[in-house]
């Protein structure tokens, strides 16, 4: 399992020349501890974010087809040409409503038009003036240090090093090390790409991945960022879904986004995950547990009744139960479906 502790650390002034204008944001931040026991691979999940770049307006250029441009229009913003080609960012819409929470990478950033291009379409729904922000996305570097200053066992191979494990929908994992020389040479290097620098790979926020620790000592990595505010909405593909716990801090289980009861992922026919009178034909939730997980799934009747419940447990109630800290998996059987996850105040 992964252990976390997180503290919050008052507000955070980021000023930051993302932008041709300063931006001067305040949010909540703190650090977390990624706790890595010897000879054994983590679930991890980055729950805080690095600091806005931008939160303001925006305008959907009613000109593109696709609905994949839009213009940032809060006074003095000024973006340039591929702003964010070094460094990946993405966006994500604050406006309160049914799109709150939606996020995707950004493409592209043209001067011309103060115009940002997304991976991903909005939906025809989403109108002109609500609210963005815009974060980098975390990296291997940015994370773990150019040059691994985070202290993962490096190695001349793949055999010999720590190994971050990212899932790839199409073929398993992608799996990233620390390259200390030889034929890869030194840096950040993925399995199977030779020595093509790797250290800019993004870590998509909502995800979660894996972190094998190869050496016998145990081993603890500590970041620091901002608190995700507001929900965040994942899009739940068929199969296996590895999702990181956005809420750093779990001791109060009242507050939204951290129990299975109030977590948002299920709600009822409309959206979320499915339920059924038995595991067999519902979606499940997976709590990694030693070798094994927990498996819980929301009942909608029958023998369990009604709510979530734990496989092997009966009718016991587990809505309280928090969800794991750091990441955890969604074994979803239906179509792809989108799901606003709701998440604490801070």
């Amino acid at each position: 399992m992964k252990f976390i502790s997180a503290t919050l650390a008052g507000l955070f002034i980021a000023s930051t020349a993302a932008l041709a204008q300063t931006t001067v944001i305040s949010e909540p931040s703190g650090y977390t501890n990624l706790n890595l026991p010897a000879g054994a691979s983590t679930f991890v999940g980055l729950n805080l974010l690095p600091p806005s770049a931008y939160a303001g307006t925006f305008d959907v250029v009613a000109t593109d087809s696709t609905r994949r441009t839009i213009t940032l229009t809060a006074a003095g913003t000024g973006l340039a040409d591929n702003q964010f080609a070094a460094v990946p960012h993405f966006i994500e819409i604050t406006t309160p409503g049914v799109h709150q929470g939606l996020n995707t990478s950004i493409t592209g950033t043209f001067a011309n038009g103060n115009s940002v291009t997304l991976q991903d379409s909005l939906p025809a729904d989403v109108s002109s003036g609500g609210t963005v922000t815009i974060r980098r996305l975390w990296t291997l570097s940015s994370v773990f240090g150019a040059t691994n200053q985070a202290g993962l066992t490096g190695g001349i191979s793949s055999n010999s090093a720590d190994l971050i494990r990212v899932p790839n929908l199409a073929a398993g994992y992608d799996q990233y090390f620390y390259s200390t020389g030889g034929f890869t040479g030194v840096g950040w290097r993925q399995i199977g790409a030779g020595n093509a620098n790797k250290a800019n790979v993004p870590l998509y926020f909502s995800d979660g991945f894996y972190i094998f620790n190869r050496s016998a000592a145990a081993k603890s990595i500590t970041l620091t960022g901002s608190i995700k505010t507001g929900p965040t909405q994942v899009l739940i593909v068929t199969g296996n879904n590895y999702l990181a716990n956005l809420c750093p801090v779990q001791s109060d289980t009242s507050s939204l986004g951290r129990t299975l009861g109030n977590s948002g992922l299920y709600k009822g026919t409309v959206g979320g995950l499915t339920g059924g009178t038995s595991a067999e034909n519902a979606d499940l939730l997976l709590v990694p547990e030693g070798s094994g997980y927990i498996q819980y799934f929301y009942s909608t009747g029958g023998f369990t009744g009604v709510g979530w419940r734990k496989i092997g447990a009966g009718s016991t109630d587990q809505s309280s139960t928090p969800l794991p800290e750091g990441c955890f998996i969604v074994y979803r059987k239906g179509a792809p479906v989108m799901v606003q996850l709701t998440q604490g105040s801070f």
